[in-house]
């Protein structure tokens, strides 16, 4: 087992905790909220809350990783496929969930794919459909080997479980991801320091922009030090996990 391939597995397996741990905490605090207010004045999650967005950066980053390349003459860091365009292909024929593909198509608040996916999985949550997106689009085998490598962490069943199960976890909270428009999702994920950036340059759109560039080189460094992520070099995205590497844990 190579250097890369234990730090790349290492990092999945990372994020998976993490993301288990935050939904946990997430519906531990909503469920206490619901409690102390007699179920009149459940807490709202928004982006304030910093284990939502410590949840949303660890799950984009396992959808990032194990994408393949497309094929091009070109040689650019651009020639990755992406996560959004792989659940609006996976979803095109669902009658049920193709609507959550739809309303970001419709929407002039992002323009690249990075916000498109972004976006994307914000709707999905907040609507109560992200279980049922990532349980659906990862059944579509075809469509998963056109854009993920074949030895995808992403085709082993027990941690696609553990995924899923935390997903639908998060069905029974009440969140506010759609009310804002002022996030400027292609540059980065809504943080603690982007948030209060923007709330004190708002009204100086050069500032503004200055802003969010530092918070996109930030955005994983700043929410949470202790959970922070061990991103894999983009180099070693295209080096596949083996199965033996798999059937070892």
């Amino acid at each position: 087992m190579s250097t890369q391939d234990i730090h790349k597995l290492s990092s999945v397996l990372r994020s998976i905790e993490i993301i288990e741990e935050k939904t946990n905490i997430l519906q531990s605090e909503y469920t206490t909220s619901i409690n102390e207010n007699d179920n009149l004045h459940p807490t709202i999650i928004d982006d304030t809350n910093i284990h939502l967005q410590i949840f949303f950066q660890h799950f984009e980053q396992l959808l990032q990783i194990d994408l393949k390349n497309r094929i091009s003459l070109l040689n650019n860091n651009n020639n990755k496929r992406n996560y959004w365009n792989f659940f609006s292909v996976a979803l095109k024929e669902s009658k049920a969930l193709y609507d959550t593909v739809l309303y970001v198509l419709n929407s002039q608040e992002v323009k690249t794919s990075v916000g498109r996916g972004r976006l994307f999985l914000r709707f999905c949550l907040q609507n109560h459909r992200l279980g049922d997106v990532i349980q659906q689009s990862f059944m579509t085998t075809k469509i998963v080997n056109q854009f993920y490598i074949d030895e995808s962490f992403w085709t082993v069943p027990k941690y696609v479980d553990r995924i899923i199960q935390a997903l639908y976890q998060l069905n029974d909270l009440r969140y506010d991801l759609l009310s804002n428009s002022q996030y400027q999702l292609d540059v980065c994920w809504p943080t603690t320091e982007s948030l209060e950036n923007r709330s004190k340059t708002i009204s100086d759109p050069v500032s503004r922009m200055r802003t969010n560039s530092v918070s996109s080189f930030l955005s994983m460094n700043s929410v949470d030090s202790q959970s922070h992520i061990s991103i894999v070099p983009e180099i070693s995205a295209s080096i596949p996990i083996t199965a033996t590497l798999f059937r070892v844990l």
